[in-house]
């Protein structure tokens, strides 16, 4: 959690910093994007541990649940192609 926050204080003031020197090339093609992906890994991850949490996995069929690292690696290994492999 700390690192989280570490990283979005530092994004937070690279924008201040680029908004003051008026680049606002460096604003809009990198803050902006640092930004929005670094909320959407992060969200998807806090989605991701709640949805491990609220479902019972062993009315779904199998004693473990799904490794959320794993999940969160594939999500850049695969591109898309979603894998689904519930044994």
């Amino acid at each position: 959690m700390l690192i989280t926050i570490y990283n979005y204080l530092g994004i937070i003031l690279k924008g201040f910093n680029s908004s003051f020197y008026s680049n606002w090339a460096e604003f809009i093609f990198e803050f902006i994007p640092q930004i929005i992906f670094m909320t959407s890994i992060f969200g998807y991850t806090i989605f991701m541990v709640i949805f491990k949490w609220c479902i019972d996995w062993h009315i779904v069929g199998t004693n473990k649940a799904p490794s959320i690292i794993a999940q969160l690696l594939n999500v850049f290994i695969s591109f898309g192609y979603v894998v689904i492999n519930i044994n």
